[in-house]
């Protein structure tokens, strides 16, 4: 029998890897440490670098897992929003950070500067998604403050 081929897009035993860290995410009860680890994958387990070459799934295996990809910026904005919506305690200043952090993400799918498709996500934008998830896992360990 011969052995199955497998695809750019399937990825590697690291993104294999990481899908399964998601996956997993599910099976915690708790929003608030499940949002937590989703979180830190993010911020740990996504690669930082930016390849000199354009990066699509035929370029490279693990093209899913790259933070210089749009997708990864509108990812962290859709699970923040999902941690909003689960009730998390979260403080007014995350928030207000939240709120700037989408809005820089917007800018990134929709500015002009992005149209042309010649502009690609920078050093320095993945270093403002890095704090903005700091910032979060930050808030996430803080144990809950006492009732008064």
């Amino acid at each position: 029998m011969e052995a199955r081929q497998t695809t750019a897009y399937e990825g590697t035993s690291k993104t294999r890897a990481l899908n399964q860290k998601f996956l997993a995410t599910k099976n915690i009860e708790s929003p608030k440490e499940r949002y937590l680890e989703i979180f830190r994958i993010f911020r740990n387990d996504f690669i930082d670098e930016i390849p000199e070459y354009l990066l699509t799934p035929k370029t490279n295996p693990e093209f899913a897992i790259y933070k210089c990809r749009k997708s990864f910026f509108l990812k962290i904005v859709r699970y923040f929003l999902h941690a909003i919506e689960s009730r998390i305690d979260l403080s007014a200043s995350l928030l207000v950070d939240f709120e700037n952090f989408k809005v820089f993400e917007e800018g990134l799918r929709t500015g002009e500067d992005r149209k042309t498709g010649e502009n690609r996500i920078t050093a320095e934008e993945i270093k403002k998604a890095n704090d903005f998830l700091d910032q979060a896992i930050a808030e996430l360990e803080r144990p809950p403050k006492a009732k008064e």
